[in-house]
C-alpha cells in the first residue's frame, strides 16, 4: 500500500470513528463479485454499513431508501447496465450527486470514457486491483461527506452559483433486503 494511500485510509478511519453512517451500495450480478467487494470493503471501513444487490433496477429502488455515500457498479449486467443505471441515477435523483466507481471486465478507453459521461466517477477494470478499489471508494466517500457538510467539492461555477446535497441525516432507516439473486451475500 502506498503512502498516500495509507495517509487516506488513516483520515478516513477518523471520520468513520466519529461517523458510523457511512453507506455503500454494491451492485454486480455476478453474488462472489459482491461477496469479495462487501468484504474488502467491511475490512478497510468496518463502521461502513454496505448493502448489494445484483440487479440495477433493484439498486435503483433501494435508493429509495439509503442514501449511499458511493456506489460500486459493475457495467456489464443482463438486466440493466451500468451506463443505464447511471443515466437514470443522474436523471431522477441527480440531487444527490452520489459519486459512482464503475468496474468492468471490458474496461477500454472508450468504455471508460462513455461511463464517466454518464456520471461514473471512475472504471476500474476487472480483475480489480483492491488496492485501487478501496483508494477510489474512500476517496469517493471524502467527497461525499464534505459535500454534505456544506464543503463543495470544485467550488461554485459561478459567485451565484450553489449546489445543494441531500444531507444523509434527513433519510430514515429501514431494512433493505437484497435482491436479484438466490444465494445469500
Amino acid at each position: 500500500m502506498t503512502t498516500s494511500l495509507r495517509k487516506t485510509m488513516q483520515d478516513l478511519n477518523e471520520t468513520l470513528e466519529s461517523n458510523g453512517d457511512i453507506a455503500i451500495l454494491v451492485v454486480d450480478d455476478d453474488p462472489a463479485v459482491c461477496r469479495l467487494i462487501k468484504y474488502i470493503l467491511t475490512k478497510k471501513f468496518p463502521l461502513a454499513k454496505i448493502s448489494v444487490t445484483t440487479d440495477g433496477f433493484a439498486a435503483l429502488d433501494m435508493l429509495d431508501f439509503i442514501q449511499p455515500d458511493v456506489i460500486v457498479l459493475d457495467l456489464n449486467m443482463p438486466r440493466m447496465d451500468g451506463f443505464t443505471f447511471c443515466r437514470r441515477l443522474q436523471d431522477g435523483r441527480g440531487a444527490l450527486r452520489t459519486p459512482v466507481v464503475a468496474i468492468t471486465a471490458q474496461a477500454t478507453e472508450e468504455t471508460k470514457s462513455l461511463i464517466q459521461d454518464c456520471g461514473a466517477r471512475t472504471c476500474l477494470s476487472k480483475p480489480l486491483d483492491l488496492d485501487v478499489l478501496v483508494h477510489e471508494v474512500s476517496a469517493a466517500i471524502e467527497n461525499s461527506s464534505a459535500n454534505v457538510t456544506g464543503n463543495y467539492q470544485d467550488g461554485p461555477s459561478t459567485p451565484n452559483e450553489e449546489r445543494f446535497v441531500t444531507d444523509r441525516n434527513s433519510t430514515h432507516s429501514t431494512n433493505i433486503h437484497i435482491t436479484g439473486t438466490e444465494e445469500p451475500i
